[in-house]
């Protein structure tokens, strides 16, 4: 390698390490930045890793979460132990704890509605979330009113509401996610599907426009874990009760619940 190729790798290599860090924003030293950019009144809590990302406007991270490869724009909300990587949020998307985010080409983009996304939540590369569309009733389909006229019309976008994902939710790769659709605890969503409707606890659906293929679980084991609710307790209770994670769900197991509180 040449002189000049040698001189070009380390600027590069350097360039790409340097932060661009509000003043105003407080860090705790057990916070790790590098090659990101945070401006406005982005709140970071401890422990967690910012890497070669972009957070803006009011989000903010929770404690131990990674964001790696990530632009984070609004008002964005993680809580503790989340990891984003490669994707995109913008808007106004909460994130609930332990979820994993880990793309490349994700998008999660609220518009003027809300996307909330509950804790132990798994969303596999490549996947859209969206709660607004363009209006097709206008003369066109095309966001003129941003492009050309500089102005913010509300009509140019439509929406049939929030998007709300709750618990232990899989999403597979290349999911769509539209506007106004609740996702339901425990369910599962075949890569590729488009979700248009509401999706049961505990089912597996798939297909464009999803539909329903089966529930992971019988009613009766369903309406245990619902109960259990085991996504809200502390790590402490989760690993007093490792056998319910480690084996296949019985009527056995799911009955020997530590009450380590």
């Amino acid at each position: 390698m040449n002189l000049k190729n040698k001189i070009f790798f380390f600027l590069k290599k350097h360039c790409t390490n340097v932060n661009e860090i509000n003043k105003s924003i407080r860090l705790d030293e057990s916070i790790k930045i590098k090659g990101s950019s945070i401006f406005n009144k982005v709140q970071i809590e401890r422990n967690t890793k910012v890497l070669f990302s972009a957070i803006n406007s009011n989000s903010k991270i929770g404690k131990n979460n990674k964001i790696i490869n990530s632009t984070l724009q609004g008002n964005i909300c993680t809580k503790e132990n989340c990891n984003i990587n490669k994707a995109s949020l913008s808007g106004n998307v909460e994130v609930g704890r332990f979820s994993s985010i880990w793309g490349p080409n994700i998008v999660i983009e609220s518009g003027s509605n809300k996307v909330s996304i509950g804790n132990f939540c798994s969303i596999a590369r490549g996947v859209s979330i969206q709660a607004f569309n363009h209006n097709y009733k206008k003369i066109t389909t095309f966001f003129i009113g941003q492009n050309v006229f500089n102005e913010n019309w509300d009509n140019e976008r439509v929406s049939k509401g929030n998007i709300v994902i709750e618990n232990d939710v899989w999403i597979g790769a290349n999911v769509i996610i539209l506007g106004g659709v609740i996702i339901q605890n425990g369910a599962v969503i075949a890569a590729n599907s488009v979700v248009t409707t509401d999706v049961d606890a505990y089912s597996i659906v798939a297909g464009t426009p999803a539909k329903f293929i089966s529930y992971r679980f019988d009613k009766l084991k369903i309406s245990k874990i619902q109960n259990l609710e085991w996504w809200n307790w502390s790590i402490e209770k989760i690993k007093a009760n490792k056998h319910l994670f480690t084996e296949d769900l019985t009527s056995t197991n799911i009955d020997k619940i530590i009450d380590n509180e």
